[in-house]
């Protein structure tokens, strides 16, 4: 059984952290490749074929390809790595592995082309079956396109191999293609019927993403240590890689300190006893508490308390540890029993199950008190009821059915710290289990759609996002083209002007471009669905990409990527936007000018009135302020209108100062 205060961060599995590949071998004779090279894989054409993995010690290595070869001596931990000499595009052919030791093995079916990687959370991960009309899967029969999807795993420690080895590559067919990205299936699929790549260049897709992650999640320690600014978290992270239990004790004094900082009574939920005064009663069934019919919980995304007790004998508590389960819990909960902390984790619907030590439990009445954190659909303890109970050592089980009381938590009181090795919401876990072991492998580029689960803190999304491409251009290439998809837009409409996460995001996203030769945007503001943050018309997002890969990485036209803001100037009472990147004309769609500019200064934003001339607009307002800076469709899903003539494609939300 599982310590409960390791299952803090249930994110981390034994599997995962056996996949370093840093043990040695059970049997001299043995002789693998890493995991990210199999059968039905595609290398990355005009460049160095890097391969790597594992033998008996010291073993030396022969590997060959075609009529290119390669050597490599096993060290003393089993590990190899060699260089050959890149490759035209071609194939299919067979990797060839053995060692003096008499081990061999073969990978077949390899093809040399043009590998990209499709990186993000949810809107990449969306896969093709549900997309738009099935997104074409019944014609997805393609043995020049390959795919290898990554299973969600995390990491306090880079890995050499992938968490699940069933992760394997797999050529295009309807089977296949259904529960693959939609975006990055969609944009290689027009690369091709758009002729911007032949019909017959091997496409190697990797998938690596996962549903709401954070960016942070994803740039490795290196490249946060060099960002600055979150050095005691991740010294936090180092301690879990090495003493998990010592961690997880810190992390939950630190959440206590916390919710001690923001509440001003000296009574703490988790050492309140048995006392329910202030506490309701919840329905006798666990279950989403949206779905309660209560008024105080009905939209309550945020947090809510749980209190129950049992009453046990000096009998029922001998004998060493016992296991608390509190059935499945959406989406973070921290555990508490009689004021003692024994664990807590995130995950969507899943078992909480966390082992405690002998002295915690008493006789006479026992408190069970657990916080949950819900931030999106339904929430809370969902149960069943029966999968609710004390284990003791001697394997009687306790049942915590019955009694539940809850508290809601104000939202007021802000977000909880969250554990640097939590998944999605750590730092670099996903980095070091869901792209690390990729390292070895060249790209042609990278596609990177994510933003939402950062819109709340969008202040600090260009230097994540700059430290994110630096982070892969260290791994892939110091040239690497990235493709970032802004965010579509999702939610609610206002009359006035206010300020928007997204928005922000997005003007992150095009400046982080704007200043990097290798990167591109595909903008996507009018291709969302403000009720539904998971928009399902991926073929747009795929046409738009292959539009951006063409111009970044193929020699397309660069105007083709839509139009580009670079300057607003002052001139009377009039400020002066200029464009650049234009393909034909700026036109105003819907409408006979422009309608979501706005003009801003310390007091505020007010709409302007504005006019096409020629490559720029002309904005004024009836307002006396001198503005400061403009603002261009600024919202989560703002009405935007102002195009180019032969796209056409929209242009992106910004933010420029007035000079």
């Amino acid at each position: 059984m599982i310590s409960g205060l390791k299952m803090i961060a249930l994110t981390v599995s034994m599997t995962a952290l056996m996949a370093t590949g840093t043990q040695s071998l059970a049997h001299a004779d043995e002789l693998k490749l890493d995991s990210v090279f199999t059968d039905h894989m595609v290398l990355q054409s005009g460049a160095p074929i890097v391969l790597s993995g594992q033998a008996g010690a010291g073993a030396q290595i022969s590997v060959t390809i075609s009529d290119t070869s390669g050597s490599a001596r096993a060290d003393a931990d089993g590990n190899w790595t060699t260089s050959l000499t890149a490759m035209d595009v071609g194939g299919p052919y067979e990797i060839s592995v053995s060692s003096d030791l008499g081990a061999s093995t073969t990978v077949k079916d390899v093809l040399i082309g043009d590998v990209w990687m499709c990186s993000g959370q949810s809107n990449m991960e969306f896969n093709t079956a549900r997309s738009m009309n099935g997104g074409g899967v019944g014609g997805a029969n393609d043995a020049s396109i390959r795919f290898l999807q990554v299973s969600h795993g995390t990491s306090p420690v880079p890995l050499r191999n992938l968490t699940n080895d069933k992760d394997v590559w797999a050529v295009s067919t309807p089977d296949n293609t259904g529960g693959f990205s939609a975006v990055c299936y969609m944009f290689a699929r027009e690369l091709k019927n758009s002729g911007v790549v032949p019909k017959d260049l091997p496409l190697g897709l990797i998938h690596s993403s996962w549903g709401g992650s954070q960016i942070e999640a994803w740039i490795s320690a290196d490249a946060l240590h060099e960002l600055g600014g979150r050095e005691t978290e991740l010294a936090a992270l180092a301690l879990y890689a090495s003493d998990p239990e010592k961690a997880g004790i810190a992390y939950s004094k630190s959440w206590q300190n916390w919710w001690e900082s923001k509440n001003a009574s000296d009574v703490t939920p988790w050492e309140s006893g048995d006392d329910k005064t202030g506490w309701a009663a919840t329905p006798a069934a666990m279950s989403d508490w949206r779905s309660w019919g209560y008024d105080d919980l009905s939209n309550h995304l945020g947090m809510v308390w749980f209190k129950t007790s049992v009453e046990l004998s000096e009998a029922d508590i001998k004998n060493g540890m016992a296991e608390l389960a509190l059935g499945s819990i959406d989406e973070v909960d921290m555990a508490w029993v009689n004021g003692k902390f024994v664990g807590g984790m995130f995950g969507w619907g899943t078992n909480r199950n966390y082992d405690f030590p002998e002295g915690i439990l008493h006789a006479g009445t026992n408190t069970v008190v657990v916080n949950v954190l819900n931030t999106w659909g339904q929430g809370g303890m969902i149960g069943p009821n029966e999968a609710m109970n004390i284990t003791l050592s001697s394997g009687k089980n306790i049942s915590l059915a019955e009694g539940w009381h809850y508290q809601k938590v104000p939202n007021t009181i802000g977000s909880a710290p969250n554990p640097p090795w939590e998944s999605i919401n750590g730092l670099s876990g996903l980095h070091n289990a869901m792209l690390a072991p990729l390292d070895n492998l060249a790209l042609k580029g990278a596609l990177w759609y994510q933003g939402e689960s950062n819109a709340g803190r969008a202040g600090a999304y260009e230097g994540l996002l700059n430290a994110l491409s630096s982070d892969w251009r260290n791994m892939f290439g110091a040239d690497l083209p990235i493709i970032v998809h802004q965010l579509p837009n999702f939610g609610g409409m206002r009359a006035e002007p206010y300020e928007s996460g997204w928005a922000r995001v997005r003007d992150a996203q095009r400046r982080v471009a704007d200043a990097d030769a290798n990167t591109e945007t595909v903008v996507l503001i009018d291709a969302g669905d403000k009720r539904d943050i998971h928009p399902a018309d991926k073929a747009v997002v795929g046409r738009r990409t292959a539009v951006a890969v063409h111009s970044l990485v193929y020699g397309g036209n660069k105007a083709a990527t839509g139009p580009q803001p670079v300057s607003a100037n002052r001139k009377g009472k009039s400020v002066i936007v200029k464009f650049t990147d234009i393909a034909g004309d700026l036109v105003a769609m819907s409408h006979n000018s422009p309608i979501s500019f706005e003009l801003c200064d310390a007091n505020g934003c007010s709409y302007a009135d504005a006019k096409i001339e020629g490559t720029n607009v002309t904005l004024s307002t009836k307002s006396k302020r001198k503005a400061t800076h403009v603002r261009h469709c600024w919202g989560d899903a703002p009405v935007c209108n102002l195009y180019d003539s032969e796209g056409p494609l929209p242009v992106s939300s910004f933010e420029l100062t007035v000079e």
